[in-house]
């Protein structure tokens, strides 16, 4: 009985590769066997034939207009082929007309400010007022003083005809020099 079961299972998922002739021949002659063979696989093989022999009969015509209807289908399509088409003008492009204004106005915008000026055009450059003079503090110096206690003094402070030499505008006190007659 399970073998019948398993045999059925197997006769009927091949039944419509069957029908349509896409088994191999061996696998072909199995199902055929089987069929002949058991009550319920025969009836459902039946009722697929059926339907498949219906369906090759009436699908080819399925969708197919009556021949009055396409002459007279035909009948109104046949004028409106032979008149010439007509052209419509194209709608204004708004885009083009954005342009065209954008563009009149950057001209307008470069020719009037020469058209007052005498053909040249003057920038307005601000003006920034003039540096202040700055004075300097007076700088130090070292005075001569003595050899021993150096003075520090203003550089202000020389006698205005008097040049000052190089020891008094140094501020770093100066070494004293080496005695001539000492060696070391």
């Amino acid at each position: 009985m399970t073998r019948n079961i398993i045999a059925c299972h197997y006769t009927r998922a091949r039944l419509p590769a069957f029908l349509h002739q896409e088994l191999p021949l061996a696998t072909r002659r199995y199902v055929a066997r089987h069929i002949e063979r058991c009550p319920h696989c025969r009836s459902l093989y039946e009722a697929h034939r059926q339907t498949h022999h219906d369906l090759l009969r009436d699908l080819p015509h399925m969708g197919q207009p009556a021949k009055t209807d396409l002459a007279r289908l035909w009948s109104r399509i046949q004028p409106e082929l032979a008149r010439p088409p007509v052209r419509q003008p194209a709608p204004p492009r708004p885009a083009l007309l954005v342009y065209g204004v954008t563009a009149a106005l950057l001209l307008m915008m470069i020719l009037l400010p020469l058209s007052g000026s005498g053909g040249t055009v003057r920038a307005a450059v601000p003006q920034h007022p003039a540096p202040q003079t700055i004075i300097a503090p007076a700088t130090p110096t070292r005075a001569a003083a003595g050899p021993d206690a150096p003075r520090i003094a203003l550089a202000s402070q020389t006698a205005p005809g008097a040049r000052a030499a190089a020891a008094d505008l140094d501020n770093t006190p100066a070494t004293p020099e080496p005695d001539a007659g000492s060696s070391s």
